[in-house]
């Protein structure tokens, strides 16, 4: 299986929820299941279907199959709140609206067929036939870029088949069946990845429309729940959303040296993931061209910086070795706790540092990405995890000893129960 998909996207305002309620009870209904997979997913940047194929066989194999759909349901979930928002507000970059307009043009017949392709996709999906080469990723980066700010939209569409017997070699061919694309082994042009790009956006647009749908009082409630909640904060003198964007603004700017200029910016309060309804969190977000995203959480009450992360990278990198990856674990710790000490100010001394990575059969360290613990004499633990590659910052994150041990603890049952189909290697430094 051949680079993941960016289809389908998860949102962590919706997902953080997940990982909470499995963590603390490991529940076993299927909705829960479900929705716990689609955090690991953002959280592990394993955006395939096959890990929640896996989620549903060992957390749920007493429950009757109703039906084979489950899981695209799933994914429309999961997308949903990313355009509905709860309780916040989303800022579209006004070039983006060629977009908007594009995906409205669509008739509710070809719309239907989007969703209904998600729906049939069989157990066994998979993505491409043969892995992107350097350039033709990251040409996909910039037609991406290119669709989403200049609206360079395909002139054609992707030539659909029903199996390998009527594939052209020398063309780009779609099976719907099993999610899969066949690529000729000669350089894809320009036209045949924009339709690739083009066909994610249609399919993302179509499921989450049918999420809204189906549960559209489920999402009235939640934003009611939301304001709600603003409206208590502000209350008691903490921030309003704006003033947590300006927060998440400036990090953004310290952390990668980027303005809003350009991005979607969205933010919602959060009481059901890092935040709870006594202590909520917003979670601020800033999309480029569907490229590159920044996520900031920010303690509602004082505006301290809980969380950032940042995905897009990995869609144009080749992954590393293991053997490469720890022999720079080194020298990446030492890039890691100058972002702790320089960047985040954190002064305590440190007691332990770990580094983890996740590996599968293929011995790389998948989404290049490499996690380094450092936990306190405070008994605080600080998460900041880089890219491999060139040390960029991709994950903070602080949280407790007791937390982060309970964590631990959790990912070792999952392992355990096969939900996972890659390795978590963690090692001690000091």
């Amino acid at each position: 299986m051949y680079n993941h998909l960016k289809f389908p996207r998860t949102p962590d305002s919706f997902t953080q929820k997940v990982l909470q309620v499995v963590r603390e009870n490991m529940e076993t209904d299927v909705n829960k299941a479900e929705k716990e997979e689609t955090r690991l997913n953002a959280a592990y940047g394993k955006k395939e279907e096959t890990i929640l194929k896996n989620l549903y066989e060992n957390e749920n194999e007493k429950k009757e199959r109703k039906n084979n759909a489950w899981k695209k349901k799933a994914v429309a979930a999961a997308l949903a709140l990313t355009v509905v928002g709860v309780g916040g507000f989303t800022v579209h970059a006004v070039v983006d609206s060629l977009v908007k307009v594009r995906m409205e043009s669509m008739s509710q017949e070809e719309k239907t067929q989007y969703v209904e392709e998600v729906d049939s996709m069989m157990e066994d999906a998979s993505t491409y036939s043969r892995e992107l080469t350097q350039e033709e990723k990251e040409r996909e980066r910039e037609l991406s870029i290119a669709y989403h700010q200049d609206g360079r939209f395909p002139e054609g569409e992707l030539k659909r088949v029903e199996d390998e017997s009527e594939v052209d070699r020398d063309m780009l061919c779609f099976a719907p069946k099993n999610f899969y694309f066949y690529l000729p082994e000669r350089t894809l042009t320009d036209e045949e990845l924009l339709q690739i790009i083009d066909y994610q956006n249609k399919v993302n647009y179509a499921l989450t429309e049918r999420y809204e749908n189906t549960y559209g009082e489920e999402i009235a409630a939640r934003k009611a729940d939301a304001e709600e909640t603003k409206q208590n904060v502000e209350a008691n003198g903490g921030l309003t959303d704006e003033e947590a964007v300006a927060k998440a603004r400036e990090w953004l700017d310290k952390l990668y040296g980027k303005t809003v200029e350009g991005m979607e910016v969205s933010c919602a309060i959060d009481t059901e993931g890092l935040g709870t309804k006594e202590l909520p969190t917003y979670e601020v977000k800033f999309s480029f061209a569907d490229v590159d995203t920044y996520t900031f959480t920010i303690d509602a009450t004082d505006g301290s910086l809980i969380e950032a992360l940042y995905s897009g990278k990995e869609l144009s990198a080749e992954e590393m070795s293991v053997s490469d990856g720890e022999a720079k674990a080194e020298a990446l710790s030492q890039t890691a706790e100058k972002y702790l000490r320089d960047t985040f100010g954190i002064s305590q001394e440190c007691r332990e540092v770990y580094y983890a990575y996740n590996t599968d059969e293929n011995n790389t360290v998948l989404n290049n990405m490499m996690v380094f613990q450092f936990v306190m004499e405070d008994n605080m633990t600080y998460a900041v995890a880089l890219d491999c590659m060139d040390g960029v910052l991709e994950v903070y994150k602080v949280q407790d000893y007791a937390a982060w041990q309970k964590n631990l603890e959790t990912e070792k049952e999952l392992a355990q129960k096969g939900v996972m189909n890659y390795e978590v290697v963690r090692n001690q430094l000091r």
